[in-house]
């Protein structure tokens, strides 16, 4: 997210992303793919060999139904103990 300076879609280069948390770049990449085929990232390929930009749209729909999942069970629980 370090990378989401406006209302455009991310575009930090693999190599970046390794670097800064100490991976080597093909295991960044596995794990972008890796993303993509669980529909959390989609991958944009920039025009002219420059870098990708990456929407996480899907990302953020997992975490939105994974937030509403808990204030349910949290309800439930409340109810359960009231």
């Amino acid at each position: 997210m370090s990378h989401k300076w406006d209302s455009r879609a991310p575009f930090p280069a693999l190599t970046t992303i390794a670097e800064r948390i100490g991976l080597d770049v093909r295991t960044v990449r596995a794990s972008v793919k890796r993303l993509e085929d669980l529909g959390y990232l989609r991958r944009e390929p920039a025009p002219y060999g420059g870098p990708n930009r990456y929407h996480l749209e899907g990302l953020f729909r997992a975490l939105e139904q994974l937030i509403d999942e808990d204030a349910k069970a949290e309800a439930a629980s409340s109810k359960e103990a009231a």
